[in-house]
């Protein structure tokens, strides 16, 4: 009987284990990329799902129904907030103040008011802005709140678009808080999880031709003295992130992301003298810092905010820009 040698059992053994280290390889680069192409549709479809009610809730803004007996609202249909978290607990009003907001105007968050374990979680970085629709519903059931709820009754309408950490899986949330004329209160329902950052920019109107010139953030038309009324388009953008170990490639930092996109695509950046301009660094974020916001601090267009540098989470990150055409008057 012939048997191997010792030599010829160890190139055995160091072939078979090439071969099951290619195989263990090959398959943790396969679930990875699976991993990945399933983060991916999933930020997607959430995506979608975003753009979609806030552009359904956005094309009601203004809304009055010309037969209804009620008086048109004096209060304005569309107000915005930059860089805050909302606080509408003490508010048993469908008015909406600065005082519903606290601010954000220091890149690092405060772990009280944002739910946050620590300061160097991303979920609370984000400088997000706040966005409040009103308009006047219908009976007819043809109109919805930001929740999804069928308005049945002739009642003016406060919908509220914000971001905050949803304490239920700890996700970053686009919130939908509206106010609830039974009980006096405002309801505050997550929409979608996995919004890190969310930025909004008015196009507003200032000579009357119902066209806008200019794109301006919250803060810069509330100090340039412009009327929330002379807004005619919402550019919002979106940065939607994926779960743990979803990002193909894991680098030392995270990346920046420009939420509203690049600066040098052409469109006319606000600047604090109210003129229209085009930055002219490649890697400046549409919405940059102005003297009117936080002290030339970063307005939350880019993400991390302000410089500040994290560890890479491993999550896949996409950032969602799309404009909406408002058409009631405001």
């Amino acid at each position: 009987m012939r048997g191997f040698t010792l030599v010829e059992l160890l190139v055995a053994l160091a072939l078979s284990a090439t071969l099951v280290l290619a195989a263990t390889a090959s398959l943790v680069l396969a679930q990875r990329g699976f991993h990945a192409v399933d983060a991916s549709a999933q930020m997607r479809e959430n995506s979608r799902f975003a753009i979609e009610i806030i552009q359904r809730i956005a094309l009601q803004a203004g809304y009055h129904d010309p037969v209804s007996a009620e008086p048109v609202s004096t209060s304005g249909a569309i107000f915005g907030m930059d860089n805050v978290l909302a606080k509408l607990s003490s508010n048993h009003s469908d008015a909406l103040t600065a005082a519903d907001f606290v601010s954000r105007s220091n890149p690092t968050p405060s772990r009280s008011d944002s739910k946050c374990a620590s300061n160097a979680d991303t979920a609370c970085n984000n400088g997000s802005d706040a966005l409040a629709i009103r308009f006047r519903a219908t009976a007819d059931g043809s109109m919805v709140s930001c929740a999804g709820i069928q308005l049945l009754a002739d009642e003016p309408v406060v919908n509220l678009f914000h971001i905050a950490k949803n304490s239920a899986n700890g996700e970053p949330s686009l919130m939908c808080s509206y106010f609830s004329s039974a009980s006096r209160s405002w309801i505050t329902q997550s929409l979608v999880d996995g919004v890190e950052s969310f930025q909004v920019l008015y196009g507003v109107d200032s000579n009357g031709d119902s066209v806008p010139e200019q794109f301006k953030n919250a803060t810069q038309i509330a100090h340039a003295g412009s009327r929330w009324e002379s807004v005619q388009i919402l550019r919002i953008g979106l940065l939607m992130r994926g779960p743990p170990n979803s990002a193909p490639v894991k680098g030392t930092t995270l990346p920046t992301q420009c939420t509203l996109g690049l600066s040098h695509h052409g469109l006319g950046v606000p600047s604090s003298g109210g003129l229209a301009v085009l930055a002219t660094e490649p890697k400046d974020c549409i919405d940059p810092p102005s003297t009117l916001t936080n002290g030339a601090a970063s307005t939350g267009a880019e993400f991390p905010r302000g410089g500040v540098r994290f560890d890479d989470d491993g999550r896949m990150r996409q950032v969602v820009v799309f404009t909406v055409s408002l058409r009631n008057a405001l």
